[in-house]
């Protein structure tokens, strides 16, 4: 939770470093190799479509009258890449268990393939940026939330050995409570660091996809780093990055090193931070604990308080 006060805050590196103990110590507890939840699809009943990607489509549903998000596979065929995809999905999104990343409840492991997660009726961030009318004008209060939300549900993929590496880190891909609280999605492009000696391949979408995926490069948990940059600066200004572009042409504006300009009005700090995570160089690139130790000290600078 975020609000504005006066009062004393302790130290930020204070705060990140007990959040990385009960991160680890949250980890560490969680079983290796947790059991799903196997749901029979004549138990669910689907509702609207909320979305659709390259590998499923995304239904509001309901389970044992709650309500739900049913992810179903697009492609059905047993031994397809796709849903060798999507079942390595749905095993790693049972094992993650955070405030900022979205909870599975159930898949159903028999054709039709379908994941069952917790439903946000707010939808996802790029949707409350840009697609509500009136347009949103947030306060700074309430875009470090959204700031902080972000970069703590990152900090917990990547703190895992070995990291966890999102891939395709997007504002569609993250959803909001009624809280207004960040929740992770999407995991069909996740994989962890020794999952591939080398990972390579263009994958993401091109507005929030770092210069080495673009250019096929060996790239690492830093790559997700970029992406939060473009987020964050989408967060701080409210509009889509390299509007009016095609992909080919912002593909290369990236490779050439061509960021998103910040008007005025944001704070120089963010500014500087925003720039620290889309560097070229991967290695200047600063850590998620590093984002997010910076973002509570901005908040603390700025007299907002986060519990």
């Amino acid at each position: 939770m975020i609000h504005t006060n006066n009062l004393q805050h302790p130290p930020t590196e204070e705060i990140v470093q007990d959040e990385l103990k009960q991160l680890n110590k949250r980890i560490r507890a969680a079983p290796s190799h947790p059991e799903l939840i196997q749901v029979p699809y004549e138990e669910l009943r689907l509702l609207d479509v909320l979305g659709e990607g390259a590998f499923g489509t995304v239904h509001k549903g309901e389970w044992k009258g709650k309500v739900v998000a049913v992810k179903v596979l697009k492609n059905q065929q047993l031994g397809s890449r796709a849903r060798t995809q999507f079942i390595n999905e749905m095993k790693l999104m049972s094992r993650l268990q955070h405030e900022n990343v979205v909870a599975i409840l159930g898949a159903c492991v028999t054709s039709p393939l379908c994941m069952i997660t917790e439903y946000y009726g707010k939808g996802s961030l790029f949707h409350f940026l840009h697609r509500t009318r009136p347009k949103p004008n947030l306060s700074l209060e309430q875009q470090l939330k959204l700031c902080i939300g972000t970069a703590r549900g990152l900090l917990y993929l990547h703190v895992h050995n070995p990291p966890i590496i999102h891939r395709d880190l997007k504002p569609a891909n993250l959803l909001l409570d009624d809280d207004m609280n960040v929740k992770l999605a999407d995991f069909g492009l996740s994989r962890d660091t020794t999952m591939s000696a080398t990972m390579t391949g263009c994958i993401g979408t091109p507005h929030y996809m770092a210069p080495e995926v673009i250019h096929e490069d060996r790239y690492t948990e830093k790559a997700d780093i970029y992406s939060l940059g473009i987020i964050l600066w989408e967060i701080l200004t409210g509009e889509i990055p390299y509007r009016g572009w095609n992909t080919i042409q912002i593909a290369m504006k990236v490779v050439q090193g061509i960021r998103p300009q910040f008007p005025e009005l944001v704070p120089t700090e963010l500014r500087e931070l925003v720039a620290s995570c889309w560097d070229e160089h991967v290695d200047k690139r600063p850590t998620c604990a590093v984002i997010v130790q910076q973002l509570v000290s901005i908040a603390h600078a700025k007299h907002v308080r986060i519990r």
